[in-house]
């Protein structure tokens, strides 16, 4: 019995370990902001990665209600490629989250700059918008889309691969 009870201990200190942290914005240097919209009746999480190409280094960057067009704003480095990624949640009895969207992007922000993310749902499709807001005017940003890899493929910590 003590064997059993040991694994489980080490099986539950490990998932906890990797799970995503909470993001830290940086401190120093150019930063930009990106602003999250959640524009579905769902729960929406996004990820700052700390790693680019591989969406490793996950950072929770704030959990936002149902269908509240609830706001979080993070600030960014700026001027050196970013990977992030925004999804839906569903949450099931053990209060374990499981994914029932992830769209992956990867961009260089520019110094001092205003993004948005609006995320919606229609039907069984996600979507992202992703725009820099310069004088007022949203304007779409040139991004490089990811695929996000399936969590009983995933070798460490990479989320995501390129298309």
């Amino acid at each position: 019995m003590k064997p059993f009870a040991i694994m489980m201990i080490c099986a539950l200190l490990a998932s906890c370990a990797m799970r995503p942290q909470p993001y830290v914005e940086p401190t120093e240097g150019p930063v930009a902001s990106i602003s999250f919209i959640n524009k579905s009746s769902r729960v929406a999480l996004p990820r700052i990665y700390e790693h680019h190409e591989t969406c490793s280094g996950a950072y929770n960057a704030g959990i936002q209600s149902y269908g509240q067009d609830e706001l979080v704003e993070v600030k960014v480095k700026a001027e050196a490629p970013l990977s992030f990624s925004y999804g839906l949640m569903d949450f099931d009895v053990s209060d374990s989250s499981t994914a029932t969207c992830d769209i992956y992007l990867t961009f260089t922000p520019e110094k001092s700059a205003t993004y948005i993310a609006v995320l919606r749902k229609k039907a069984n499709e996600c979507t992202l918008g992703f725009y820099n807001v310069v004088n007022g005017e949203a304007e779409a940003v040139d991004v490089q889309k990811r695929e996000g890899i399936p969590q009983n493929q995933r070798l460490g910590s990479s989320y995501c691969r390129r298309l």
